[in-house]
């Protein structure tokens, strides 16, 4: 690694795959098929190849679209654009032809390198696309345009097209540098061994595919590229061993291991680089079983590939970890130490910018850190835990889906209103696409009808597994669809939690049963189920609301805030006691919360209360301006209750009472008992059809923010400036009640 001549600005290496050639010439560096290339068959390969594209009239600084398999082909033409000085946009072959189009126009691409085999996928050429078939390309004669021999560690090297969470694919441009630091820092991780050899299953246009070619030349390594994944095949080549690394999503090492049953891998498979997003704990837990030498990445494509990745060896000891960052990587979470928050990650393996995208790149680009959107914590150890996805992606297989994407093409049928899409538990590919239809008036159309009409304009990944058809879709009052809430109403409330986590009980029919008898069996069971509950719960509520109403200590004329009011069970409470000389504010972050809680107001003519949308980091309201204001913790997703606490403090005047209320885990013992008196009582009475087990009950957020220890509140409300504060247990295991008074 060089400076340029002038003595500053970039770096610059020599030709990775020509150094490679010069001291490894007979090394094997790509197996594909029948054909064993070594790194001096490669590098004869793509110059050649790079000539032919010079004569043809690709030039340096040219966008090239690249629609191929797995194969050969693969690396000849990575290699070979990169002499040429090309930028390299990498192309899903799994796409449709109209997604293909979209982001060839997308890239300012002026050629699409293709083979006989995928030309059909591409948009065609035209004035502004030329058209480079490979296998036509062959015939021509070789150019002499001179070739570059020095790469520039900061220049552009491709624009590989990663997911949003709204709206079209983004363009990520990735550097050399970029591709040098990840390989240096994958290799300082797991090693690089002398006859290392890296099964390729998958596809070369994702970036952790993409990753292997840029290392096989830097390690030395023999790359085994298959077209396509055959679990057969892959454990074939294993067993063989004919390669010692592979990397996988989760469903492929599921696969994998279905087909070999107890059969143990052989010691000559040292690793095996699982991505594509968390993978179940199931899994997880049988490849500790199996003593597969799993190593769990956390990567992204604006990353070039791997973040952070645990070593094998550690596996056993943190499974449910991705490890810690590759070096020179910094990784950060943007929350307290031992507290979930974004992922924050900086290094020369982050990307250049999203291409064409300056607003986007300056919102993820800030200070240096990449903002990932992913939520995440990093215990004692340095190892990160990643615990929940960007806001509503799907990643289904280790594949990303845009739901807006697929809102647009079921909107686009005729008899399709609206559609909102979000990402449904699969037991097998982690998410799996799924979508519900408003239709027209008067109009008529299945699911399998809409099913079909996607599967020819999207990938089939993209295509629903399952369609609802409702009479309208939850929105926002900016007008956008809450996939969240359209997935809570149709699937569950947290679909990242097991089933049997939730309490949920699940159906299984004899034969001789209708599914529609048994459904309807199951909806009268559990709606008697439910209404208990809800009665079990209204009057712990009760208890909860009367208690934090007496505690604000407030008169009429006075004034209160309830911070995250959700349907303003609290709020109506302070609104009867400050009258209409008084003010009752209730402050929501969530547009729904804030609807309902104004209905109720209105229904029951309670002057002077209103309720708005707000941060619990930010209220709309003056400094010193309130008597009393109250939050719930532990109910509500509150992500840093210190800064909270702090704006409360703001708002409150000097004597202002601040009640703070901690839901306690009333509901395991409490709902365990409904359900054990049900199913002595009732299911017995239905055949035994309906089985399920409830292990315990939680709110959807609490699994990543809850504050179970009253002292420990209580220190953060003294650390927010109040004095006098005091808990009180309002009924065992139910809930707690804080109080501070500022000074």
């Amino acid at each position: 690694m060089r400076q340029t001549d002038a003595g500053h600005g970039a770096l610059w290496t020599p030709d990775w795959l020509a150094y490679r050639a010069e001291v490894s010439p007979g090394h094997l560096a790509l197996v594909a098929g029948a054909k064993r290339l070594t790194f001096a068959d490669l590098h004869r390969r793509a110059a050649a190849l790079a000539r032919r594209l010079g004569r043809a009239g690709v030039a340096a600084g040219d966008r090239v679209a690249v629609l191929l398999r797995n194969g050969s082909a693969y690396a000849e033409v990575t290699f070979g654009l990169a002499r040429v000085g090309a930028v390299m946009v990498p192309l899903n072959t799994r796409l449709a032809p109209p997604e293909i189009a979209w982001q060839v126009t997308d890239s300012g691409a002026r050629w699409l390198v293709c083979e006989e085999r995928t030309a059909a996928q591409g948009p065609g050429a035209s004035p502004d696309l030329r058209l480079v078939v490979l296998e036509e390309l062959a015939r021509e004669p070789e150019g002499e345009a001179p070739l570059d021999d020095r790469w520039d560690l900061a220049r552009v090297q491709g624009i590989v097209y990663t997911s949003a969470t709204t709206g079209r694919p983004k363009g990520a441009q990735l550097t050399f540098g970029n591709h040098w630091w990840n390989a240096a820092g994958s290799a300082l991780l797991l090693g690089a061994h002398c006859g290392d050899a890296w099964l390729a299953v998958l596809p070369f246009f994702h970036v952790g595919g993409l990753a292997l070619l840029w290392r096989g030349v830097l390690y030395a390594m023999t790359v085994v590229v298959h077209d396509g994944f055959d679990p057969e095949a892959a454990n074939r080549v294993v067993d063989a061993g004919e390669v010692t690394l592979v990397s996988l999503v989760a469903p492929m090492l599921q696969r994998m291991l279905d087909a070999r049953g107890d059969r143990p891998f052989p010691p000559t498979l040292r690793a095996v680089l699982l991505g594509g997003g968390p993978a179940a704990r199931d899994l997880l837990d049988r490849c500790v079983a199996l003593e597969v030498p799993v190593a769990p990445t956390y990567g992204l494509t604006e990353a070039a590939s791997q973040v952070a990745t645990l070593p094998p060896q550690e596996f056993p000891r943190k499974v449910g970890s991705a490890g810690r960052p590759l070096f020179p990587v910094e990784l950060r979470i943007a929350a307290r130490p031992g507290e979930v928050g974004e992922i924050l990650v900086r290094g020369p393996t982050v990307m250049a910018g999203y291409w064409n995208r300056p607003e986007e790149t300056a919102r993820v680009l800030r200070s240096g850190w990449l903002h990932t959107g992913d939520l995440g914590y990093v215990d004692a150890d340095g190892c990160l835990f990643v615990v929940d996805r960007r806001d509503d992606l799907i990643i289904t297989g280790g594949e990303n889906v845009y739901p807006s994407e697929v809102e647009e093409v079921l909107r686009s049928h005729p008899a399709v209103a609206d559609a909102g899409v979000f990402g449904m538990p699969d037991p097998l590919w982690g998410q799996a696409v799924a979508g519900a239809v408003v239709l027209r008036p008067g109009a008529e159309v299945d699911a399998a009808a809409l099913q079909a009409f996607c599967a020819v304009r999207l990938a089939r990944y993209k295509v629903p597994r399952r369609v609802w058809f409702v009479a309208e879709l939850p929105r926002s009052m900016g007008g956008k669809v809450l996939r969240r809430e359209l997935r809570a109403r149709l699937v569950a409330p947290d679909p990242a939690e097991p089933t049997e986590a939730r309490g949920v009980p699940t159906i299984s029919s004899p034969p001789a049963v209708s599914r529609r008898w048994v459904r309807d069996a199951f909806h009268g069971i559990a709606g008697r189920y439910d209404l208990l509950n809800h009665l079990l719960s209204g009057g712990l509520h009760l208890v909860w609301k009367c208690a934090a109403v007496r505690a604000a200590a407030l008169s009429p004329g006075g004034r209160a805030v309830d911070v995250c009011c959700g349907t303003g069970d609290l709020l109506v409470g302070l609104a009867r006691i400050v009258g209409p000389g008084g003010r009752a504010v209730g402050v929501d972050f969530a547009a729904g919360m804030v609807a309902a809680a104004a209905a109720r107001l209105a229904r029951r003519r309670l002057a002077g209360a209103t309720v708005v949308l707000g941060d619990a980091e930010a209220l709309p309201l003056g400094d010193g301006a309130l008597d009393a204001a109250t939050i719930a913790f532990g109910l509500r997703n509150v992500a840093h209750p210190d800064r909270a606490l702090r704006e409360m403090h703001r708002v409150l005047r000097p004597g202002g009472r601040l009640v703070v209320l901690e839901f306690g885990q009333p509901h395991p013992r409490w709902f365990r008992a409904l359900y054990d008196l049900y199913s002595r009582a009732v299911i017995p009475r239905c055949g035994g059809w309906l089985s399920g087990r409830h292990d315990a009950y939680r709110y959807p957020h609490d699994s990543i923010r809850r504050w179970p220890d009253p002292e420990r509140l209580c220190d953060l409300i003294r650390d927010a400036g109040f004095a006098h504060v005091r808990y009180r247990l309002l009924t065992r295991g139910i809930s707690v009640l804080h109080v501070g008074t500022k000074p």
